[in-house]
């Protein structure tokens, strides 16, 4: 019963975090990252890790300072693209990507 209670307050929580981050009135645009010149502005400090794939990505995040942003490790809802900063040697990835590439996501839910 406790790890059904847990997961529940988890769910409720990045239900919050999405709903916190959707209302802020100060929200930074999605970026473009296909576009020309768009990757040398980002900065890839806070990155994430891509599962198995042997890589780690950027992901884009409205950064509203929230408990549930991006620093506290959720991701905004509104990305859609993924920059690829790590390419682990010898993993499932070597070979197929590399450093800066884009992963290109489609969109979820209503709208």
């Amino acid at each position: 019963m406790k790890t059904l209670l847990n997961s529940r307050a988890v769910l409720m929580a990045r239900w919050l975090g999405l709903l916190l981050a959707l209302s802020s009135p100060v929200m930074a645009a999605v970026p473009d990252l296909t576009a020309t010149g768009v990757i040398a502005t980002i900065d890839k400090s806070l990155t994430y890790n891509l599962g198995p794939t042997g890589l780690r990505g950027w992901i884009y995040n409205s950064g509203d300072g929230s408990l549930f942003s991006a620093q506290e490790g959720y991701i905004s809802a509104l990305s859609r693209q993924i920059l690829v900063t790590v390419v682990g040697a010898a993993t499932p990835a070597s070979g197929v990507l590399a450093v800066d590439d884009v992963i290109l996501g489609v969109g979820w839910g209503p709208g």
